[in-house]
């Protein structure tokens, strides 16, 4: 089984304590929303490889998604990015919190994906829940023919939009973090940090969600080992 760490750092909201304890023993990470000014940190923090890139076109204060791990496991092959449909929009809200890309490599015959798709926008430039929806069909369909195991803030606790849920079973896949609060959301934590995969021997379990620290609102990480035939 290989350990893995997915987390969607909210720009290091936790701070780095926090980031060094939940990077203990971890074979694979999937992050959201990490600082690109801070790849060289991630890569000693990892020790090891890492793959990232901008969740929007915002070049101050860039975030990104990132692909990680441990120099002790197996060289990464290759590394592609995959832009969203709402990446032009995205863009021009400059919003860096936004989202609007994916990126993944393979392990053996696995991909393994960070996303960070858009998420509601009122104003001027408003995105909806039909936009997320559209970015996690667009990569879905891109991948349909392979298999994946893909980590990512969906922006909607499971049940309460039925369009994403019934997306995500029509193309195969089981999503395994549901009944977990992995967002601290004021006076109750939800659930927003979906994994899913259509690796059909997946394995899963030590899952466990680092909620303990104070806040009001925010991501927290979560650990949890998998096991697959690569």
């Amino acid at each position: 089984m290989y350990k893995f760490l997915q987390y969607n750092t909210d720009n290091l909201r936790h701070g780095n304590e926090y980031l060094q304890k939940v990077f203990t023993g971890v074979d694979y990470a999937l992050l959201q929303r990490y600082p690109m000014s801070k790849k060289s940190e991630l890569t000693g923090l990892i020790d090891g490889r890492v793959y990232i890139d901008a969740s929007t076109g915002h070049k101050k204060d860039a975030l990104g998604v990132v692909v990680a791990r441990h120099k002790r496991m197996n060289p990464f092959s290759g590394q592609t990015t995959i832009e969203l449909p709402s990446k032009t929009h995205v863009n021009a809200i400059e919003d860096v919190w936004q989202g609007s890309v994916a990126t993944l490599t393979k392990v053996g015959n696995v991909n393994l994906c960070s996303v960070l798709p858009c998420f509601n926008f009122p104003g001027e430039f408003p995105l909806t829940n039909d936009d997320t929806l559209k970015d996690i069909e667009f990569l879905l369909e891109e991948l349909k023919d392979s298999k994946n195991i893909i980590a990512g803030d969906f922006h909607n606790t499971p049940g309460s939009f039925g369009k994403l849920d019934e997306l995500i079973q029509d193309y195969g896949y089981m999503s395994y973090l549901d009944d977990y609060k992995t967002f601290a959301n004021g006076d109750k934590n939800i659930n927003l940090d979906r994994l899913i995969s259509n690796v059909t021997d997946l394995i899963i379990d030590d899952i466990k969600v680092y909620d303990d620290v104070e806040t009001e609102r925010g991501h927290f990480a979560i650990t949890y080992n998998l096991e697959f035939d690569k």
